[in-house]
């Protein structure tokens, strides 16, 4: 009977929607701001005329007008293909001639030849003229280089060799995989050495509870696909070139393809990295982990570098669970704004949502809006990517006003029209209350979420939360602040100021910097402005409180959970039972769900939708198969709003409950999810009973905050503690900081999660960006490396 316990809750449960539904409001056409108009389909960047004006004087243009071509689509194949080429050919010839050779390049000979054969073996340095004809020329056959030699690495140390040999002769090499670029990036301008890493295509490892793939850079990205399918799980980036491309071009390229918009970009998929750099230095950036705020994520800048930085060789990817279903429709619009509202229409329904969600919204700092915040892909006004801007440093008067005014806070979020609240987004003016709680607000009036949700909400600010690269409560759900801060501003040691603000969720023009500062605890510059890709505000949301009898059936309820709740899952959190008691001691008015028993572990699971009834369903039924395969000892849903708030408090309230306990050490730490509690039960066996260690923490992306609990600090009980956590997280390639970053605190423990030769390019790029080191001194790098002569 104990098991059908979960039933009855179930059951009992209101079956009335916990957040009402906002009216639909329709956009403008327009917005003007600043003396610019923003229309759909429009480029409205004032330097671009202008840019492209000016390069009328100094070059041919290099393409030609798709009309020129169509007249040729109805001859034969053979002569279209013919005439096409050799348009083409002249007319990347026309630019060619504006490139001339660097003389500084060596030129090659034999005894380059015979080194590369020393290295790679006879058969693996190629100097066949048909082979290189392929290599030197394009897929569409517009670009062609005169390369002389072809070379096949089969392994990084091999790649490590090569370049080594090539900086010292001055030889220049183009990186390339399946040759399937559209702009020329892969094949030889002049005669460049060709470094083609087809060869190096093996699967490394699969994780089928975390999702995670790490492979080589030659394998082919439909045999990855492949390979996956077997295991339930499917690759997150789907292109129509899918059966020759190659996955260290796809990073190299920061390739998007048709399932974008629900998987996002490869900034925010791609775990880690693993590249050579021109010197042949091996860059270890290859993690495995989901949450990893240990320094500059220097990875980000490969991803999208087309190979001019270094040649990726590795990499491990966050891969998702293979659906249960899939369905398609093709349909026919009367025009072009048809198909924005059936975009609007779809997204709303389907909702496509915002990764962040932090605990401190409720005070973080949004800052002064524009009236061209509210902006979306490709320039349209669509709902589907609704790209929020804001500054950093205090949100506009007028906003809270109209917010108090309308009574926006009570829940009327459709008493203004859309001009309306438009309008109100134009005089900056600091407030006192700039919280990113009036933020949210703001956004769900419109429909629209924050995709962040912290503990720290009341009092954390938006450009805070970039720069530590804040993770939340829902990062299993929406990601990454990598893959959803689109833009950026920051102003530089000198007081340079980097516009980077993009409102663009695809933009493959050059290094991603912007990424450097996400996570760079302000020691790079300080962010100033930020845009942000917002989500469709859930219809339905759903919260069950589980109990499970030991770790292993918490491991295995997430895994079934990524499979069977798919889309709707967005939290899954853990505690374990001195958590709980901990909680229930130190925090008033907190009862226990589950009484009267005290469980080992406690798991719980959100589920946000569009659809109440089916959402409800469908949590139900996982609930159900789970405790009658015995992962579920007992469990809840909340009936309301008030039950899934209480639930929650038991989560987002142990911060404040250790506090109210007593001295605390803290560790937050990322692990393999199997791994993930091991430290827990050995740091009790080092401590011994006299001592209070409590581990809980966000389960679906391995994030555990371990805490120390005792009455008063003792410098004897830290010596037990450090450096051991941080020895044995390195020992299980965790990080010493999943998402609190390193601050004076783990400064100098960063060689704990990052090898010599990152920390080094680290220290190489903050002396670039602020030489004389005035920027947040004595953080995130270590002193020996930043004050050598100190």
């Amino acid at each position: 009977m104990e098991k059908w316990r979960i039933s009855r809750h179930i059951v009992k449960r209101s079956s009335t929607s916990l957040f009402k539904s906002l009216l639909s409001t329709n956009f403008e056409k327009s917005i003007n701001t600043s003396g610019s108009t923003y229309k759909s389909g429009r480029n409205c960047n004032p330097y671009v005329e202008h840019y492209f004006q000016c390069q009328k004087r100094h070059f041919q243009t290099c393409c030609h007008p798709l009309r020129d071509y169509t007249g040729n689509l109805h001859a034969s194949k053979a002569t279209n293909l013919e005439h096409i080429c050799r348009i083409q050919y002249k007319s990347f010839g026309s630019v060619a001639t504006q490139i001339q050779r660097n003389p500084s390049f060596s030129t090659l000979n034999s005894d380059d030849v015979d080194h590369f054969k020393k290295i790679l073996g006879e058969k693996n340095v190629i100097q066949d003229e048909d082979r290189l004809l392929t290599a030197n020329v394009d897929w569409m056959g517009k670009y062609k280089g005169s390369s002389k030699l072809l070379l096949q690495p089969r392994s990084t140390e091999e790649v490590s060799q090569i370049l080594k040999y090539c900086n010292t002769r001055c030889l220049a090499v183009v990186p390339q995989g399946g040759n399937t670029g559209l702009v020329g990036g892969s094949v030889p301008v002049f005669d460049e050495v060709i470094i083609n890493v087809g060869s190096m295509n093996h699967i490394i490892s699969f994780d089928e509870v975390s999702g995670i793939l790490v492979c080589e850079a030659g394998c082919i990205l439909e045999n990855l696909d492949s390979f996956l399918v077997n295991h339930g799980f499917m690759m997150p980036l789907d292109l129509g070139a899918k059966g020759s491309c190659q996955i260290g071009g796809n990073v190299s390229t920061n390739a998007g393809g048709l399932h974008f918009v629900r998987y996002g970009s490869l900034h925010g998929n791609v775990l880690g990295l693993e590249a050579v750099l021109a010197n042949g230095t091996v860059l270890d950036m290859l993690g495995t982990l989901r949450k990893d705020n240990t320094g500059y994520d220097l990875k980000q800048l490969f991803i999208g570098s087309e190979g001019s930085l270094g040649i990726a060789t590795k990499v491990s990817i966050l891969t998702s669970p293979k659906p249960s279903s899939k369905n398609l429709a093709f349909l026919a619009c009367k025009d072009y704004l048809s198909c924005q509202d059936a975009l609007d229409s779809f997204t709303v329904y389907l909702q496509v949502y915002m990764p962040l969600d932090v605990g401190a919204k409720g005070s973080c700092q949004s800052g002064e809006m524009y009236q061209q915040c509210w902006r979306f892909a490709f320039g349209l006004e669509a709902v589907l990517e609704m790209v929020l801007c804001l500054t950093c440093l205090g949100l506009c008067a007028k906003i809270i006003q109209a917010m108090t005014d309308n009574s926006y806070l009570s829940g009327s979020e459709g008493s203004l029209d859309v001009a309306t609240k438009f309008s109100i987004l134009t005089s900056p003016k600091p407030s006192s209350k700039n919280q990113l709680f009036l933020l949210v607000k703001i956004i769900l009036a419109v429909r629209f979420m924050m995709p962040l949700d912290l503990g720290a909400k009341g009092s954390c600010q938006i450009g805070g939360n970039v720069s530590t690269n804040a993770g939340g409560l829902h990062f299993v759900r929406y990601g990454s602040l990598h893959g959803n801060v689109l833009g950026l501003e920051a102003v530089l040691a000198n007081g340079t100021v980097l516009d980077m603000l993009g409102t663009l969720r695809k933009d493959n023009t050059g290094y991603d910097l912007k990424q450097l500062f996400i996570g760079s605890e302000g020691s790079l510059g300080i962010a100033t402005k930020v845009s942000i890709l917002t989500s469709p505000k859930p219809s339905s949301k759903n919260l069950a409180f589980l109990a499970c009898k030991d770790y292993l059936s918490c491991q295995k309820l997430l895994q079934e959970a990524k499979r069977k709740l798919g889309e709707i899952l967005s939290a899954f959190e853990f505690l374990d039972s001195q958590s709980m008691e901990l909680v229930l001691t130190h925090l008033e008015g907190v009862r226990n769900p589950l009484p009267p028993s005290i469980y080992e572990f406690y798991v719980l699971i959100e589920t946000r939708g569009t659809d109440e009834s089916y959402d409800k369903e469908k949590l139900e039924a996982f609930l159900l198969r789970s405790m009658e395969g015995g992962l579920i000892a007992d469990g809840v849903v909340a009936q309301d709003i008030n039950q899934a708030s209480s639930f929650w408090r038991i989560r987002e309230g142990l911060s404040e409950a250790l506090v109210k306990a007593g001295a605390v050490y803290k560790y937050d730490l990322s692990l393999p999810i199997e791994k993930m509690y091991s430290i827990v039960e050995e740091m009790r066996l080092r401590l011994g009973q006299s001592e209070k260690v409590l581990g809980y923490g966000h389960l679906g992306d391995g994030n555990l905050h371990l805490n120390i609990s005792r009455p008063n600090y003792d410098d004897s009980v830290l010596a037990k503690i450090e450096p051991f956590v941080y020895e044995w997280t390195s020992k299980h390639r965790g990080s010493i900081s999943a998402e609190h970053g390193l601050g004076l605190m783990k400064a100098n423990e960063i060689h704990y999660s990052k090898s010599p030769q990152t920390v080094q390019v680290m220290a190489s790029i903050k002396k670039l960006l602020d030489p004389n080191g005035i920027l947040n001194p004595y953080k995130v790098l270590p002193h020996n490396i930043l004050y050598p002569e100190a």
